[in-house]
């Protein structure tokens, strides 16, 4: 039994550190070279009316 929870657990260390050292060699990009969409008017217009009457 307590070979099992030994073999467990090197394997799933083994797989953290497998996943952090290839997250680590190819990091994901934080931004993009296309700007940002622009949600539709129809979510902000109503919100600029208010602060424009208070």
């Amino acid at each position: 039994m307590q070979l099992k929870q030994y073999t467990f657990t090197a394997l799933a260390t083994a797989v953290v550190f497998a996943t952090t050292a290839l997250a680590a060699a190819n990091p994901e990009p934080t931004f993009s070279e296309r700007p940002c969409p622009k949600p539709p008017a129809a979510w902000y217009e109503p919100l600029l009316y208010q602060v424009a009457e208070s």
